[in-house]
C-alpha cells in the first residue's frame, strides 16, 4: 500500500454571482484518495486552538483586491452563512468563521473561508467527513485537494477553504498560491490525530480514516469515534471491515458506552450478547452481538480497557480477533492503554 505524507479531499465549484457566493454552501463530492503515511500522525493531545480572530489568516493577494470587510461568524451566526449545514459543523465544535472575496476584474474572482474547530481533532473530523478518496492531492497545511474552482485543505485546528470563480487557466495556480499564503501564516507542523497511528496498517484503505463526533452507528450513546476502512480479508468471508475506535472521557464514560450498548443488545429478542475471557482470551475480554439496528448480520466484536473501546463487524470470529488484537498492541504502544 502506498503511503503518501498527505491526505487531500475534493469539492465541486460553482459559478455564482459576486453577492451569493460569500454565502454560497459547499456541496461535497465523493471520490477516492491517496493513504496517509503513520509518520505524519502526531502522538500529542489535540490541542485547543487559541481565542484569536481568524480574520488575521486572511491574506493580501498581489493583483487582487479586497470585496469589502471580512465577514465573521461564531456558533450563534453561522446558519447566517451556511443555513442547512451549520449543525454539521457545530457538532465539531466550530467557533468561529472568517470568510473574504476578493476580486480580480474581468468577473474574476476568490472566497477564502477560514474555519476555526476547537482542535485539531475536530478539524479533521469535520474535514474527513467531506473529503472524497481521490483527488489532485497538494502538500498544503496538513492535507488539500485541488479541483477546478476549489482548494480545500486543514492544518491544526484550522478548515480552509479556497474558491475561484471564472479563472480560466489560471485556476490552479492562483487557488494555490492563495492557499499557501494561509497554510504560511497558520504555522505549524503538519499533524493528524495520534490515536490514528493505532489503527492497523495492512489491508487499510487509503483515505478512509475518520473523526465521527456524535450518534456513531446510528446510537444517541455512542457519542464519537474513529474509524477506518479495510480490504476484504479472503481468510474469511471475503467481506470488507470497517474498525471502530471510541474514546470516553474517562474510563467510566467508556465503559457506560459499552454497557448501554450491551443493554441495547439485549433487549433484542433475537440477539443474544456472548462475552469470552479475560480468561479464555489474552487482553480484555471481547463482547460478541448483534446491533439489533443493523441488517447486514454480521455480529459486533468489541473490547474495552481505559477509556477505550475498539471494534468492528464480522462474521467470522477468528477474523474479528486477529484485527481486534492488533489494534490492542497498537494502542499499548502508543501508551494509550496499560
Amino acid at each position: 500500500m502506498k503511503t503518501p505524507a498527505t491526505l487531500r479531499a475534493i469539492v465541486p465549484a460553482c459559478a455564482v454571482t459576486a453577492a451569493a457566493k460569500i454565502r454560497m454552501k459547499i456541496i461535497v463530492t465523493a471520490a477516492a484518495l491517496a493513504a496517509v503515511a503513520l509518520t505524519a500522525f502526531t502522538t500529542a493531545p489535540p490541542a485547543s486552538a487559541p481565542p484569536e480572530d481568524t480574520v488575521k489568516f486572511l491574506p493580501e493577494i498581489e493583483g487582487w483586491t479586497k470585496d469589502g470587510d471580512p465577514m465573521v461568524y461564531v456558533p450563534e451566526t453561522l446558519f447566517e452563512y451556511i443555513d442547512g449545514a451549520a449543525d454539521a459543523y457545530l457538532a465539531y465544535e466550530f467557533e468561529e468563521l472568517a470568510a473574504l472575496s476578493y476580486n480580480g476584474g474581468e468577473k474574476r474572482s476568490i472566497t477564502v473561508e477560514v474555519y476555526r474547530h476547537r482542535d485539531l481533532r475536530n478539524a479533521f473530523g469535520i474535514y474527513s467527513q467531506e473529503r472524497p478518496q481521490k483527488g489532485n492531492f497538494v502538500d498544503i497545511g496538513t492535507q488539500g485537494y485541488y479541483d477546478t474552482g476549489v482548494l480545500n485543505f486543514f492544518h491544526g485546528p484550522y478548515y480552509v477553504k479556497v474558491m475561484g470563480y471564472y479563472l480560466g487557466n489560471d485556476d490552479q495556480a492562483v487557488l494555490t498560491t492563495t492557499a499557501r499564503k494561509i497554510a504560511e501564516r497558520l504555522g505549524g507542523p503538519p499533524a493528524f490525530p495520534g490515536i490514528l497511528a493505532c489503527f492497523p496498517t495492512e489491508g487499510r484503505v487509503s483515505g478512509s480514516e475518520r473523526y465521527i463526533s456524535r450518534d456513531v452507528l446510528g446510537h444517541g450513546f455512542l457519542h464519537s469515534a474513529y474509524a477506518a476502512d479495510y480490504d476484504a480479508d479472503p481468510s474469511a468471508d471475503g467481506s470488507p471491515v470497517r474498525l471502530f475506535l471510541f474514546e470516553g472521557r474517562d474510563e467510566t464514560d467508556a465503559r457506560k458506552m459499552l454497557d448501554d450498548y450491551l443493554k441495547l443488545a439485549d433487549a433484542s429478542p433475537s440477539t443474544r450478547v456472548e462475552a469470552i475471557g479475560p480468561d479464555d482470551t489474552s487482553g480484555p475480554a471481547i463482547y460478541r452481538f448483534t446491533d439489533p439496528r443493523r441488517t447486514t448480520g454480521e455480529r459486533a466484536n468489541f473490547r474495552v480497557s481505559g477509556r477505550f473501546i475498539w471494534g468492528l463487524f464480522a462474521s467470522d470470529a477468528a477474523t474479528a480477533d486477529r484485527y481486534l488484537e492488533r489494534f490492542e498492541e497498537n494502542l499499548r504502544a502508543g501508551g494509550f492503554i496499560e
